[in-house]
């Protein structure tokens, strides 16, 4: 056909053309070269691409691993001191309140893709030296103390249930909610800090369980804990069962019940509390807890523990950019906060109330809050009370 021969003495025509070959060859070399940049301009960019992505896994293995560093710095000065609690050879000693305490506490936190998570916590603590009979070494300082408090692994089950083995310093709130918003350190005296007496005496290495309903409005949790010889009233092994009830997103309520391992006795409480409080020990606890929240700021908590000894109320609103907060609380029971005021000194742990202002911005990352106050116990002793000026600060650092 004319087109086939118009095509073949065209072939013939380029292929006996040396300018057309020369343009040919030119324009090789010239396809060439625009790949060969293109080429190395994409590996350059796959380069860059893979240095990106191998820095985003490891901060994504970085962020798996959250630390969360506390300095606490409290001190109190008694005020108006109503009578002693304790005497050592005749002599009248101040009550714990009078002096000052720092103590730096690391949290490290590992997360891990199956939703399992390992919690380790240590401390380091400097407190006032004991009394001594020795004028010159009544203000003495002893040694800070390096303390590994917590060692625990978390196993998730589903995403509504959950197991935790506790190593090394279970505490009560390892199984059961405190519902207290002074759980994170908004309190002088740290009244329901720890929860009601029936998480608070539950101590040690311990076994824990949590399941929530479906919807989240309901839950079950509770642990089996072996004791701490270290802290009084908790020496002896317990068992702990919780049920919260969270009608809502602004109020929750649980009742909790632990009960002493069989075969648990308190005798070594004799020297330092009365027998029906060793009785007390060693005897089945009841709790109620309750959180609440009053308006867009006010928490408060309110807990009652069988026995009579442990009950309380407290509330806060947090430091915000522009407004000062507070917190207020009263109640019965060992204190466990930084300015606890005295101890007990009778059959039944004081009355203590506290009142402080919240300065600094609870919404910031790393948080400088201080809370000054004044912190007040009953002395059922003398049937007075002792009032100090206290005051807390606190340097919050999230990594």
């Amino acid at each position: 056909p004319r087109s086939c021969v118009v095509s073949a003495m065209s072939s013939r025509g380029f292929a006996e053309d040396p300018p057309a070959r020369q343009r040919d060859v030119e324009t090789l070399r010239r396809l060439t070269r625009d790949a060969f940049a293109e080429i190395t301009s994409t590996r350059d960019r796959l380069a860059d691409l893979e240095r990106s992505v191998g820095t985003d896994r490891a901060a994504r293995l970085g962020d798996r691993a959250r630390v969360e560093s506390r300095v606490t710095l409290a001190s109190a000065l008694p005020f108006s001191v109503g009578g002693d609690i304790t005497h050592e050879n005749g002599r009248r000693h101040a009550p714990r309140n009078c002096g000052s305490l720092i103590k730096a506490t690391t949290t490290v936190e590992t997360p891990f893709a199956n939703g399992d998570g390992l919690v380790m916590r240590l401390s380091a603590t400097q407190a006032p030296g004991e009394p001594s009979q020795n004028r010159n070494r009544q203000n003495q300082i002893a040694s800070p103390r390096f303390v590994l408090e917590k060692l625990a692994y978390r196993v998730r089950l589903r995403h509504d249930a959950w197991v935790r083995l506790v190593m090394l310093g279970g505490e009560g709130h390892d199984a059961g909610a405190t519902l207290n918003p002074t759980s994170k350190g908004a309190t002088l005296i740290g009244a329901g800090a720890r929860g009601a007496a029936a998480l608070k005496k539950c101590r040690g290495p311990a076994f824990c369980f949590s399941k929530d309903s479906a919807n989240g409005a309901a839950g079950i949790a509770g642990g089996v804990f072996l004791g701490d010889p270290s802290v009084a009233g908790s020496e002896n092994g317990r068992a702990l069962l919780q049920l919260t009830c969270r009608p809502g997103s602004r109020a929750a309520a649980s009742i909790a019940v632990s009960m002493p391992a069989r075969g648990a006795r308190a005798a070594d409480e004799t020297d330092r509390f009365e027998t029906d409080e060793v009785s007390q020990n060693a005897t089945p606890t009841l709790s109620a807890q309750g959180l609440f929240a009053l308006g867009n700021d006010t928490l408060i908590g309110a807990w009652v523990s069988s026995g009579a000894c442990d009950w309380g109320i407290c509330a806060t609103i947090p430091p915000s950019p522009g407004a000062i907060g507070w917190g207020v609380g009263f109640g019965r029971g060992d204190g466990d906060g930084d300015c606890a005021g005295v101890k007990r000194g009778s059959q039944k742990p004081p009355l203590r109330g506290e009142v402080f202002l919240r300065l600094g911005n609870d919404e910031e990352k790393n948080r400088k809050t201080a809370m000054p106050g004044i912190v007040v116990a009953r002395n059922d002793a003398t049937k007075r009370w002792d009032v100090s000026l206290a005051c807390k600060v606190q340097f919050d650092v999230a990594g």
